[in-house]
């Protein structure tokens, strides 16, 4: 069931004095509801603690996590019910955007626990989403468009999940992709001309290993594509455990402006048909660069440079990539 299904479900749900939930979509055991006073989505877990385990309480700026809670809970189908031990996972934010991430995160390691889990599993998955949501919390420096533009690539790919795994580890990365062969770099523009920005180690030439450029032209418009909606389009082609992966990517690299990133929309038809790639070494760069200087960064024009046709991609990373 989509996030949006759900919270439409979780908003026919009546206020009330108690925590007031919804069986979790597929599982009668675990719950979804809202947090009685803030009305943040919450999502309870029931799990075997034979061991009488005690976890700390966790989760950071947008989570709250605790364990073996009892709790009084008002479910749909059994009314009200006191004493109830369940593992506690809220979202404190209302963003809407935030909470169907939140949704489709919690949907993806409920189904990994299955019924009735262990609390250390359920300790282990928890974790696992208080480390991708702590990525909201760090500063970034990318550019909502240079995001837009490496997950546009991965959208269009012949293989998302291999172009998905080959992706930067760090926002901060000198290639956006790098399978351990070859390289591909990353640049989109909403100017006419293939005018992009670049650091003098992205062009570098490696042994037995190919350097690609990827340039993307588009245009900002209100009946675009945003963010939200490449990852949708993304994860209808990759297996759950590559969606969270993405997801815990694309926060690395939004940061704090993950209120933001449905504001600004794209024309995904034109950069599908401006999309065009380029060997390193035939990118324009200074040439004489005394070995003092550590970091080069020039702007360079593409437009009367050959691109590269389809038939000179070669290695698992370029075949994976679709050239207009």
């Amino acid at each position: 069931m989509s996030s949006k299904n759900i919270k439409s479900n979780l908003g026919k749900l009546a206020k009330s004095k108690y925590l007031i939930v919804d069986d979790f979509p597929g599982f009668n055991d675990h719950k979804i509801g809202y947090e009685p006073n803030s009305r943040f989505i919450t999502v309870l877990i029931t799990s075997e603690n034979r061991e009488s385990l005690i976890f700390n309480p966790g989760g950071g700026k947008y989570l709250s996590i605790q364990y073996d809670i009892k709790c009084t809970i008002k479910s749909t189908p059994k009314g009200i019910e006191k004493n109830k031990t369940f593992s506690i996972l809220k979202l404190k934010s209302k963003d809407p955007d935030i909470e169907d991430y939140f949704i489709e995160l919690c949907e993806i390691f409920i189904k990994r626990l299955g019924n009735n889990p262990k609390i250390l599993d359920v300790k282990i998955q928890f974790e696992k989403l208080e480390s991708i949501f702590i990525k909201l919390s760090k500063t970034s420096n990318k550019s909502i468009l240079g995001l837009w533009g490496e997950l546009f690539l991965i959208a269009i790919a012949n293989d998302s999940e291999y172009i998905i795994n080959s992706w930067h580890k760090e926002a901060n990365d000198k290639f956006d992709f790098n399978d351990g062969i070859d390289k591909l770099e990353v640049k989109t523009t909403t100017q006419n001309r293939r005018k992009h920005n670049f650091e003098i180690q992205q062009l570098k030439k490696f042994s037995n290993s190919l350097t690609i450029i990827a340039s993307i032209i588009t245009s900002e418009t209100d009946n675009g594509t945003s963010i939200g909606n490449l990852l949708n389009q993304i994860k209808n082609n990759v297996s759950s455990d590559l969606y969270e992966k993405l997801i815990l990517k694309t926060f690395d690299v939004i940061g704090d402006k993950i209120n933001n990133i449905e504001n600004f929309k794209f024309d995904y038809k034109i950069a599908e048909s401006e999309i065009k790639f380029y060997f390193s070494e035939d990118i324009p760069k200074p040439e004489i660069i005394p070995v003092e200087v550590l970091e080069v960064h020039f702007q360079t024009d593409l437009s009367n440079i050959k691109a590269i046709p389809k038939s000179k991609f070669k290695g698992l990373l370029l075949k994976s990539i679709k050239a207009s």
